[in-house]
């Protein structure tokens, strides 16, 4: 029997946040906290799906002649074709079969049939029985691409089955990788009205992706391939509404555009910094100079002040960079709507003999804000 394990990174944003709305520039780097995929293909006479995502509470055994209906139905070519009635009837099958009961389990199910269907479809996939177990590192509502990381490993998977039944595959070559970051792009499209709208490449791709959008049809993006880097990620322990900070904003530069647009437009100049110091740390490539990784932390505080200029910060952010500093580090929030902070860390950090990470970690420990050491700019979507 067919089986396999999957993982995915989650995702943070270096720069550029709420900027990018404004057709400015983004810098969003994958984060070694990752999402695991186990699948194992089940004989046919059991007959069964057997999904199982922890994270939200589910277990479901559900018939594959649920499916097999749903897919026979007169009229399903027809509705598979336009992807916003696709998921409204994803969305009426799962309701009605009564598989779901908070928003978290209704949320994974439409993602989960949504990919399913539709790969099956294009992939010409034959849909057997099977079991999918799935577990995260990322906290929900993080700001941290837990959705996207989820969403990437569903369709990773479904593709390398697809791929499997044809007997071909030894691995993601870039055109499946390609393919996987467009299902993916597709799911959250209709699914959710995210913000930062190539963190399907991220967490496919892995790395650094440098992304702007001044027309709808007009976005381009870069991948700097630089070398993992740590992070110190600390919980600031509360919740910022994304939406509400997102209208806050609008309502400022509405009131005020010509000093608000010189706060977005220093943010833009400080991503722009920087992509050329990943750059210049990406053509280092092993020998990560010290200098180079000063200077980004420098460019991510500066851009950090910024937001809290625009009223974006929070206390309890202020309260850790203010720490961070004292003890000779930068800190600054991971993304719009984010609960956490991101210090970057010297590359020749252990855990074991750093007296002055230890220090840090004990400041902030003092203020109950606890973090954990991990990696950002790491490998994207991939076989375990």
């Amino acid at each position: 029997m067919i089986t396999f394990k999957i993982s995915a990174p989650g995702r943070i944003i270096l720069c550029g946040e709420h900027t990018v709305m404004y057709g400015k520039q983004v810098v969003a780097a994958s984060l070694g906290l990752r999402t695991t995929l186990k699948f194992r293909q089940l004989p046919l006479e059991s007959g069964m799906i057997k999904i199982e995502f922890p994270h939200v509470n589910m277990s479901l055994d559900i018939p594959l002649q649920m499916i097999v209906n749903f897919t026979s139905r007169e009229n399903y070519n027809i509705i598979i074709s336009n992807y916003i009635q696709f998921l409204e009837e994803v969305g009426y099958f799962i309701t009605f079969n009564g598989l779901w009961s908070t928003y978290e389990q209704r949320f994974s199910l439409q993602i989960f049939f949504f990919l399913l269907l539709i790969i099956a479809r294009k992939e010409e996939l034959d849909i057997q029985p099977f079991r999918v177990h799935l577990s995260t590192e990322l906290k929900m509502n993080a700001d941290l691409g837990s959705s996207t990381s989820f969403a990437t490993c569903l369709a990773a998977c479904f593709l390398h089955w697809s791929c499997l039944q044809k007997g071909d595959h030894n691995g993601f070559t870039p055109e499946e990788l390609e393919r996987i970051s467009a299902y993916v792009m597709s799911s959250e499209e209709d699914i959710q009205n995210y913000v930062f709208k190539q963190d399907h490449m991220v967490c496919t791709h892995g790395r650094v992706i440098a992304y702007q959008c001044r027309e709808p049809l007009d976005a381009q993006s870069e991948m700097i391939n630089t070398p993992q880097m740590y992070i110190l990620l600390v919980d600031a322990n509360f919740s910022q509404n994304k939406r509400q900070q997102i209208k806050q904003l609008a309502k400022r530069k509405y009131k005020d555009g010509i000093a608000t647009n010189v706060l977005l437009d220093q943010i833009d100049y400080i991503s722009k910094e920087v992509v050329e110091i990943l750059r210049k740390i990406r053509d280092q490539k092993t020998n990560t100079n010290l200098q180079s990784l000063c200077d980004l932390q420098a460019k991510l505080s500066s851009n950090q002040n910024l937001l809290r200029q625009l009223d974006l910060s929070h206390s309890n952010i202020d309260l850790i960079c203010t720490i961070a500093e004292s003890c000779g580090f930068r800190g600054k929030l991971t993304g719009d709507g984010a609960r956490n902070v991101i210090i970057l860390l010297p590359p020749n950090y252990h855990a074991e003999n750093n007296d002055k990470v230890y220090n840090l970690k004990r400041c902030l420990g003092d203020e109950d804000f606890f973090g954990e050491v991990v990696t950002i700019s790491c490998t994207g979507v991939r076989l375990d």
